[in-house]
């Protein structure tokens, strides 16, 4: 068991860390509107997150989160 995550770990793609700028990148907005990573850095600090569907608690309840938050 601990050889397998051992190997899975040594072959897993890594991620980028906090503070580290991630590559551009385009991907269309719950409107289909094509948002460009670089051109919204521009006009500051981006927080990308993932939104896998309204199937998933947790999902929604970090979407409720950023919606209080924002003006």
């Amino acid at each position: 068991m601990r050889e397998a995550a051992e190997d899975l770990e040594k072959h897993a793609p890594k991620g980028i860390s906090i503070g580290h700028i991630a590559p551009d990148f385009t991907l269309p907005n719950a409107t289909g509107e094509h948002i460009s990573f670089s051109r919204e850095l521009e006009k500051g600090p981006v927080i990308l997150t993932f939104y896998r569907g309204a199937w998933c608690p947790y999902c929604n309840l970090e979407h409720k989160a950023y919606q209080e938050l924002l003006p």
